[in-house]
């Protein structure tokens, strides 16, 4: 693997890259591959709470170098919430919203003599 240069890194960052973080990466001799994984790691643990651990110390020392860069409200993912009356599983439903009447067997309906639901 090639060392990545301070472009890769200051690419790999964005609007995040500050000069003197990329420089710190760079002296490191990191791959653009480590560089990546680290600030993959970082913003896993952003999202979902749960640092991953490190594949390489060297990934180690990244990360830690990339946890100084300001974050930005763009970097936080926001958790998925949803509407209050959406919801998972099964619903009870009213007859009314359904549009109709029940499906009686021939005979009556049901409670009556001889009437069965279909």
């Amino acid at each position: 693997m090639t060392n990545a240069s301070t472009d890769d890194i200051a690419e790999l960052l964005g609007d995040r890259a500050d000069d003197a973080i990329v420089e710190r990466i760079a002296s490191l001799g990191a791959s653009v591959d480590e560089v990546a994984e680290a600030l993959d790691d970082l913003e896993y643990e952003l999202r979902f709470g749960e640092p991953r651990i490190a594949a390489s110390a060297k990934i180690d020392e990244i990360r830690q170098i990339l946890e100084e860069l300001p974050l930005d409200e763009d970097t936080l993912v926001e958790p998925d919430v949803r509407d209050e009356d959406e919801h998972e599983g099964l619903s009870v439903v009213d007859l009314e919203e359904l549009g109709g009447e029940p499906a009686l067997a021939p005979g009556g309906g049901a409670g009556e003599p001889g009437g069965k639901p279909r």
